[in-house]
């Protein structure tokens, strides 16, 4: 992490300034169905202290399961965050914790509610889930919940 840091501050210290610096840190995802990890908490501070500090002057926000517990909570600390920004401020976006690929629609992160593809079919009216008999439209089903209801794209 410090040598993302340090690249960081090369980076914007060869470009023009910004009227402002922002980033929003995700960090910090509990079991919400999906294994716990320990790094996304570790990563996210030392990513906010380092865009704090040399020099960088980011105003950051930090967000965490508490801020963002599922999708509306988190679409609401979006807007919070898009609401300070200025059509020229310079904007880092950066995730640590779950993410999942959909072929060709992108990258996902999950948020603290997303589950595991088992529990995700396990939790189907028994209808829905017959409907799926193969392996194919169980992988299918559980990509498209993750794109609707659960993650958000990045790049």
């Amino acid at each position: 992490l410090i040598a993302l840091a340090l690249d960081v501050h090369v980076t914007f210290a060869q470009q023009a300034p910004a009227r402002q610096r922002h980033a929003l840190v995700l960090g910090d995802y509990k079991d919400g169905g999906l294994a716990k990890l320990k790094a996304p908490r570790n990563d996210a501070a030392r990513l906010k202290q380092a865009l704090e500090q040399n020099g960088i002057e980011f105003q950051v926000t930090l967000l965490t399961e508490a801020d963002v517990k599922d999708k509306a909570a988190f679409d609401a600390a979006l807007a919070r965050f898009a609401a300070r920004v200025g059509e020229k401020d310079e904007v880092i976006f950066y995730f640590s914790g779950h993410g999942f690929h959909v072929e060709g629609k992108g990258n996902y992160y999950l948020l603290g509610d997303a589950k595991r593809q088992d529990v995700f079919l396990r939790d189907l009216p028994r209808a829905e889930a017959q409907k799926l008999e193969s392996q194919e439209a169980r992988d299918r089903a559980y990509q498209d919940w993750i794109t609707k209801e659960i993650g958000r794209a990045h790049v």
